[in-house]
């Protein structure tokens, strides 16, 4: 159904007829199963011309926007659900991109690779070079990664910022399980959804 395990916990998550803004839509795949499977309002938004106009040719809604410079243009309380599934590793200011995508959305709902992940650090140690994996699929010179993530301090964000962790989930040796506090080290990748505490 999807292709991605992040995909498959979103589509779960989303309830039928939702309004959802993806930010970092790449070419539209998971915002395509969302409108297709959930019958949900979608938008995509993304700073690659591209991109924007592969997502527009599967019919769907897109923006050419820099997450970094042009959310603060879109009103308060627009949208169910803001997603940055993959994204927040790539924007120049990842705190001020929660930020506003909670601003602009009930609840945020964001998926990273997990730098503190154990094969990560061993590959480190191992070998004294950045790991080329599913996670960090390519070389320190050629991704889009600006900032790398951990799940403990990507937590320590949300608590000094009364951001709420409604659930969280995480891959682990290719499962997806809940998370619980041994992920910091043990999932190659987290996802989180997130609102404004009251």
């Amino acid at each position: 159904m999807t292709e991605r395990w992040d995909h498959e916990v979103i589509f779960e998550f989303i309830p039928k007829g939702s309004k959802v803004l993806d930010l970092g839509c790449g070419t539209g795949s998971l915002l395509k199963t969302l409108v297709q499977g959930k019958e949900v309002v979608g938008y995509g938004v993304d700073k690659d011309w591209k991109n924007v106009r592969d997502t527009v040719s599967r019919g769907l809604s897109s923006l050419n926007m820099d997450i970094d410079e042009d959310l603060e243009d879109i009103p308060e309380d627009s949208f169910d659900y803001v997603i940055l599934e993959r994204t927040l590793q790539e924007v120049r200011r990842p705190g001020e991109a929660l930020k506003q995508s909670l601003r602009i959305g009930r609840y945020a709902i964001v998926s990273y690779p997990n730098i503190s992940y154990w094969r990560i650090a061993q590959s480190l140690v191992a070998q004294g070079r950045m790991p080329v994996n599913v996670a960090t699929p390519y070389s320190w010179h050629e991704g889009k990664t600006v900032h790398m993530i951990s799940i403990h301090d990507f937590l320590d964000w949300t608590a000094d910022n009364n951001v709420e962790i409604i659930d969280g989930y995480c891959l682990v040796e290719g499962s997806t399980e809940k998370y619980n506090t041994m992920h910091g080290t043990t999932a190659s990748e987290a996802l989180f959804v997130l609102s404004e505490r009251e």
